[in-house]
């Protein structure tokens, strides 16, 4: 799931294994008001996934909407985050790999910059260059079996995807292109030696006036 925007309470979560949200937890809107909801909303969200008991890990990434996110840092968001849930299940990603249940994953709260404030994790050489970071992270990995951005990016798609065999890409960020999966395919290469044939797929709940109205999407991965 992704693009709850503070609205996560009202989003039914099915029973699964891996719990992933793609960013965009807050609902600060442009240059408006404060940092959408600040503390309480985190806090709360954080209070919310600990209570998803059937997911064993929940991944969660940042959004162009969650500037307090990126304002606290990596580790005092991981610290709040865990503080409801401290059995090392929740892995707050920024830029970075974790191994889960023998796969690979990768998270990065990339979204291009768009023409409003939300600007979240938009700017600087983090964000310009996040796909090239995501290889450089890597290097050592055969393959990166899902990965977890904000938005989808055709640069992610011929650097990392392509690169690195990715069976499952995770992303939001546009509302209006929830639950459109479309197949990545293409041939073996030096790293990998089976064609590629990744699933990748819109999973923002909001629809473009922000109404929680999108089921979260299920996906079955076998584990290798």
């Amino acid at each position: 799931m992704s693009d709850t925007h503070d609205k996560h309470r009202a989003v039914p979560v099915p029973e699964c294994d891996i719990l992933i949200h793609c960013g965009d937890i807050m609902q600060r809107y442009g240059y408006i008001g404060d940092m959408g909801g600040g503390i309480s909303i985190l806090q709360d969200f954080a209070q919310w996934l600990a209570e998803q008991t059937s997911a064993r890990h929940k991944i969660v990434v940042g959004g162009n909407h969650d500037l307090f996110l990126e304002h606290l840092g990596d580790s005092q968001v991981q610290s709040i985050l865990s503080s409801q849930c401290q059995d090392g299940s929740i892995h707050y990603l920024h830029n970075q790999p974790v191994t889960i249940a023998n796969m690979t994953v990768y998270g990065s709260p990339w979204s291009p910059m768009g023409t409003t404030g939300n600007r979240a994790f938009q700017s600087g050489a983090d964000a310009r260059y996040a796909a090239k970071k995501c290889i450089q992270a890597t290097l050592s990995w055969k393959s990166i079996d899902i990965l977890v951005t904000h938005a989808f990016c055709k640069e992610w798609k011929d650097q990392v995807v392509s690169a690195k065999g990715t069976k499952f890409w995770v992303h939001g960020h546009w509302h209006d292109g929830q639950g459109k999966p479309s197949v990545i395919q293409g041939p073996p290469n030096e790293r990998n030696k089976s064609a590629l044939n990744c699933i990748s797929v819109n999973v923002a709940i909001n629809n473009m006036i922000y109404r929680p109205v999108n089921a979260p999407i299920v996906y079955d991965l076998p584990i290798h």
